[in-house]
């Protein structure tokens, strides 16, 4: 899972542990029902000015989430998490009806986003952020020394959301 010495506020240990239970027929029932209000909710959050470019490109409009970072990222950049791995982050649209959202994911989003992330992740990690346009080679190096390696440091998500 999410490397031990990152720094998490509590809507994030709450999605780790409640994915560690995994999901049960009511909640997946409950997740349905409160599916177009969660989209719609994940959409005005996108909206936001902080949350309008990828977390890890430079691209605009980003129409993915990452958790348990709780960050906005494009398609591209999706795909990149997926091959991370789901012990590190899942993916989620937020801009189509594709996936449910449950009720222990919109609080992380609620709580991050991409200002919070950055300030979490810190000013080299952001700095050296690639392009939309790098080649996927590098958009995989930079998300695997950031995510995995925490190469500019473990992210302090607790202290950047004071």
């Amino acid at each position: 899972m999410v490397a031990a010495t990152a720094h998490l506020v509590p809507a994030q240990h709450a999605y780790i542990q409640k994915q560690t239970e995994g999901k049960t027929e009511e909640q997946k029932v409950q997740a349905r029902a409160s599916d177009k209000a969660a989209h719609a909710e994940l959409n005005g959050l996108r909206a936001r000015p902080e949350n309008m470019q990828c977390f890890d490109c430079d691209a605009r409009k980003p129409g993915w989430a990452v958790l348990p970072w709780g960050v906005y990222i494009c398609i591209d950049c999706a795909q990149v998490h997926r091959n991370l791995g789901r012990h590190i982050s899942q993916t989620k649209a937020i801009n189509t009806g594709t996936y449910l959202w449950f009720e222990h994911e919109l609080p992380v989003m609620r709580a991050v986003g991409n200002a919070v992330g950055a300030r979490a992740f810190g000013s080299e990690a952001m700095a050296a952020k690639p392009s939309r346009d790098a080649a996927p080679e590098t958009k995989s190096a930079y998300a695997h020394a950031k995510y995995v390696e925490h190469k500019w440091g473990a992210p302090q998500f607790d202290a950047a959301c004071v």
